[in-house]
């Protein structure tokens, strides 16, 4: 004999089983959505250390979480900020700065030898020094500034004489195709293991004490 769920509650109760079975869902999706983006920032953070050589706690800062509401289900990552200073990358200091025969900066911002930088040469060597920026100054890899025809500019204030190397912008390290592909992949791995997870939990919940599904 076949015993149906229409026996077990009658129509009211499907209802009610129905009613709660939609919450439930709804619930365990927000949770699932939030469990995965938090785990997409981490991807992100392990993705970029492992391709590039900027400070994980200098990535951190720039990726953020939009976590998932039952008003607004959606949950994702998202970066932002302007190019990060390229002092917070791999590099060797200069040695006897200012001086000759001084080594220059070297700087590493890919860790597979991509972005390498030690001055293109003659005057235009890379240095660190104090460069001013939006809340106050801060140590700098910098380079002089070259006229027209190979001299260095010795006019102006510091930025006229000095220019900033910058590495690039963390939005822009997030669009590695080799990062991107492994924060998408995580992501859908993630959500459907959670889901699964948080569905059964919130019904066993929602059912406690009504009929046995």
């Amino acid at each position: 004999m076949k015993v149906t769920i229409e026996k077990l509650a009658g129509i009211d109760g499907i209802s009610e089983v129905l009613s709660k079975t939609k919450a439930s869902s709804s619930k365990a999706y927000v949770r699932a959505a939030n469990r995965a983006a938090q785990g997409m920032k981490t991807d992100a953070l392990r993705g970029v250390t492992k391709k590039y050589t900027a400070k994980r706690s200098k990535v951190a800062e720039r990726v953020f979480v939009k976590r998932a509401t039952e008003v607004d289900p959606s949950a994702e990552i998202y970066a932002k900020g302007r190019r990060v200073r390229s002092i917070y990358f791999r590099h060797r200091k200069n040695t006897r700065p200012g001086k000759k025969g001084g080594k220059p900066v070297f700087l590493q911002v890919k860790k597979d030898g991509g972005g390498l930088l030690s001055g293109s040469g003659g005057k235009s060597k890379a240095f660190i020094a104090n460069m001013p920026h939006a809340k106050g100054s801060a140590r700098s890899i910098v380079q002089r500034v070259l006229k027209p025809d190979g001299r260095t500019q010795k006019t102006g204030t510091g930025k006229d004489r000095l220019k900033a190397v910058f590495s690039p912008a963390i939005p822009q390290m997030l669009n590695h195709p080799e990062i991107k592909e492994a924060i998408q992949e995580g992501a859908v791995e993630r959500f459907n293991k959670e889901f699964d997870h948080q569905l059964n939990r919130e019904l066993q919940a929602a059912l406690k004490g009504g009929a046995n599904l």
